[in-house]
């Protein structure tokens, strides 16, 4: 009988895989979102750190992002990364209760353009990735992260190591291996939320994945059998050792979690857990017709689970407003919008929005199920001088049930990119994202 790393091994180098008609354009549209988003945060402190930490090579193949300089795959999977991640923008992925394409497209772009892959083959590779992604998160239970872990990375490591080690063409042993070393490396913790260590945990994750792949084919050796039995890394970070089911491997290369249930993209640059009963508060103040001055108290119900990422209650910078319920609600009704500009410094210490969110409470609603950010629904009990309104919301801005349309995805790229590079460039950078799957080698994709 083949263990669980054994399939995800096999799986994950396989050269006969079937992708379906549309998948590997689900991952280019994937790349276009994180390309903008990228490109929104490039002057974000956090990625200033990061670049400068960086070496710039001219022979390298791999390309920072709008920076117009380049270094091996592994420091520029690392810089783009965290620019992808830093503004808490980009996509979110339902199985693997957390960001897919901030580690796994990074990843795939940086190896892709170090071996001179061709578009579909890094998209390809991306789609491949977010399988074994998707499958060890759900290995892992939500327990996994509702005990602290960031599901992003601890999960996400897995991903970008499977995608790396296809590009480099890996076999199935050195893969095994490669699984091995990641499992060494697997960390993040949801308390880093709110500050720059929580797109440091991507970069992370997507430089010591390239760097796993490396050494397997290099010949370094790890457990072969990682996620496999007592302290593998499934019953070791799991909380849950006995409700290991290997079946959930039983449909990799037939369900893909591009095409089902499909990726969800960001309307709001903060956590996802906020977009719902915003986007709710939102449809009931257009109903009700109340603005914020008559507003009295707002209570948010959230399912059990589904507000741990929102761990500050009284934010004083941006980084932690985009985890707090009460500053959004306060945004949303006091500003109009939770736009990029919400999320400035100064923006969150305005007085007026620091007074307001004092009258946004919390509550939990009662359920015998865990639940996250894109799964079931919120209640809203909004107390105002025209009387008392409650409203449930069951739906979120972005998912497969509400998608943006492709001009809100357009506008999101040109808003994120033009503010940093110009309007001109960013229609350029747009176009140029778009075009990725014509590209026979993806090394002059920032030529």
């Amino acid at each position: 009988m083949t263990t669980i790393t054994e399939r995800l091994a096999c799986f994950a180098v396989s050269s006969t895989l079937d992708f379906p008609q549309g998948l590997i354009e689900k991952a280019r549209d994937a790349f276009v979102d994180s390309l903008g988003v990228a490109v929104g945060g490039i002057s974000d402190p956090t990625c200033h750190i990061a670049y400068g930490s960086v070496a710039k090579t001219v022979a390298a193949k791999s390309a920072y992002w709008a920076r117009g300089t380049k270094g091996t795959a592994e420091d520029a999977a690392f810089v783009n990364s965290i620019q992808i991640h830093v503004l808490d923008f980009d996509d979110s992925a339902l199985s693997l209760r957390g960001h897919p394409s901030s580690t796994m497209m990074s990843t795939a772009i940086a190896v892709g353009q170090e071996v001179g892959a061709s578009g579909v083959e890094a998209m390809q590779a991306y789609a491949v990735g977010l399988q074994v992604a998707t499958r060890v998160a759900k290995w892992l239970t939500p327990k996994h992260y509702l005990n602290g872990w960031h599901t992003t990375v601890t999960a996400g490591i897995f991903g970008c190591t499977a995608i790396a080690a296809r590009l480099l063409k890996l076999d199935e042993k050195q893969m095994r291996n490669a699984f091995g070393l990641a499992a060494s490396q697997a960390g993040g913790l949801t308390r880093n939320f709110g500050s720059m260590a929580k797109s440091f945990h991507t970069g992370h994750a997507s430089r010591c994945a390239i760097i796993t792949a490396k050494l397997a084919s290099a010949g370094m050796t790890a457990d072969e059998n990682i996620f496999d039995g007592p302290k593998g890394f499934l019953a070791l970070y799991s909380g849950a050792p006995n409700d290991v089911d290997a079946s959930l491997a039983d449909d990799l290369g037939k369900v893909w979690e591009l095409l089902d249930p499909g990726i969800y993209v960001k309307k709001w640059a903060c956590c996802y857990a906020i977009h719902r009963p915003v986007a709710g508060l939102l449809e009931l103040q257009a109903k009700a017709g109340f603005n914020a001055s008559q507003v009295r108290s707002v209570s948010v119900g959230f399912l059990p689970g589904a507000a741990h990422p929102l761990n500050h209650f009284d934010p004083k910078n941006g980084l932690q407003a985009k985890f707090s319920i009460e500053y959004c609600v306060a945004a949303a009704l006091v500003h109009g919008s939770i736009g990029v500009e919400v999320f400035e410094d100064e923006f969150v210490l305005r007085e007026d929005l620091q007074a307001f969110q004092k009258k946004v409470h919390r509550f939990e609603l009662p359920h015998s199920g865990v639940f996250n950010g894109l799964t079931g629904y919120n209640d809203l009990v909004v107390d105002t001088d025209l009387g008392r309104f409650e409203y449930r919301i069951d739906r979120t801005p972005g998912s497969p049930d509400w998608p943006l349309t492709p001009a809100e995805q357009d506008r999101k790229f040109l808003e994120c990119a033009q503010a940093e590079i110009g309007e001109q460039r960013a229609l350029e950078f747009l176009a140029r994202a778009k075009g990725i799957l014509a590209l026979p080698d993806i090394s002059v994709l920032f030529d």
